[in-house]
């Protein structure tokens, strides 16, 4: 029997359950925030009341389940890119700064950085260079992996172009 709610029970009553029945309670719930664990726990409590023998008085007691565990897996990046300079002239180096950040709670995999080249410029070749290390043979436009990225990973992705002219 499904019985839709607007609002977190206190209680749900199951009336009677007879003997060598079994009685299952499903129900969903939204997750509106990420715990900073990471996780959401639960476990439920039952209050129920029984005879040993129906002339005397009926005799409560409380009993609990396990704990179960759901893991909140977020997936996110963010980026950021910035160029040294304001203003130029045909013939300078821009350098632009790419920051990668993994803002998740789980790996990223397969991460490619892409960045098409900008209108009027082209790149200087052997200029890449990714968390501090030399990529000569990398290409911005062609793409290149940054691999798996873990939680809070940062990426720093710095590569030059020329303005044509």
């Amino acid at each position: 029997m499904t019985q839709p709610v607007d609002t977190v029970p206190s209680y749900i009553e199951l009336g009677t359950i007879v003997q060598n029945t079994v009685t299952i309670i499903t129900f969903d719930v939204k997750v509106t925030s990420v715990p900073v664990s990471g996780m959401v726990t639960n476990k439920a409590y039952i209050d129920y009341g029984y005879y040993i023998n129906p002339s005397q008085p009926i005799i409560l007691a409380t009993n609990q389940t396990n704990l179960v565990t759901t893991y909140i897996n977020v997936y996110g990046m963010t980026v950021v890119k910035t160029v040294d300079k304001a203003f130029a002239t045909p013939g300078s180096i821009l350098t632009y700064s790419v920051t990668v950040t993994n803002t998740g709670n789980v790996p990223n995999t397969n991460v490619i950085f892409t960045d098409p080249t900008p209108a009027n410029t082209t790149v200087v070749l052997g200029s890449v260079i990714v968390n501090g290390v030399p990529q000569p043979t990398f290409h911005p436009e062609a793409g290149f992996s940054l691999g798996t990225m873990q939680p809070g990973q940062v990426a720093l992705v710095v590569y030059q172009v020329r303005i044509n002219g």
